[in-house]
């Protein structure tokens, strides 16, 4: 019995392993931050390459004619393959939608001249009022329309991308990106 005792006293004395308790302790915690900071990257970096899709489908509509955006179906399909393909994820590339809309200021106000959408309903105005055929997504600020001159036109691009973080557990929720892209034509008139 007394070695019991004595036993049991040394290893209480004892301090070589204190160091591996404190790390015992802090594991959890070192490995949820690491986990966490992967999230917040991950999240960050398909955010960049959703911001960047949405601005290389504005960028090559920008340099199509007027005429043959608002003529051309076809091209408007290839718009909503492109954001599709240069997006991260598969999920993403499922369940994302776009709304493409070539818009002139006339006397009255801002025209819809064509607006065609994968997964959301196109745009209609009310003079000087962008809203929504539909419900499902919030209407387009005004503060993303340039000033402009009567004639003149934009492209609007819009995209709604979701994000699921590779983990529910922790800060990251599921998301949902929206992304407006304005920009003028580079091509007036009927060249391609």
């Amino acid at each position: 019995m007394r070695y019991m005792h004595q036993a049991i006293k040394a290893f209480i004395a004892d301090e070589r392993g204190s160091m591996s308790m404190e790390f015992v302790i802090w594991l959890p915690y070192l490995v949820w931050w690491f986990v966490f900071s992967m999230g917040v990257f991950i999240a960050w970096d398909n955010q960049l390459s959703a911001t960047l899709a949405a601005q290389t489908v504005t960028d090559v509509m920008s340099r199509k004619a007027t005429n043959s955006v608002a003529s051309d179906p076809a091209f408007i399909d290839t718009l909503f393959l492109l954001n599709k393909g240069l997006l991260p994820q598969a999920s993403q590339r499922t369940s994302s939608q776009m709304r493409v809309s070539y818009l002139v200021l006339k006397p009255d106000g801002l025209e819809v001249i064509v607006s065609e959408g994968d997964g959301l309903e196109g745009l209609a105005t009310d003079g000087n009022n962008i809203a929504n055929l539909g419900a499902s997504v919030p209407p387009v600020p005004l503060q993303f329309i340039p000033d402009l001159k009567l004639n003149d036109s934009i492209y609007l691009v819009e995209t709604y991308v979701p994000y699921q973080p590779i983990s529910s557990y922790g800060l990251l929720q599921p998301l949902r990106w929206r992304n407006i892209k304005v920009v003028r034509p580079r091509v007036i008139g009927d060249g391609n």
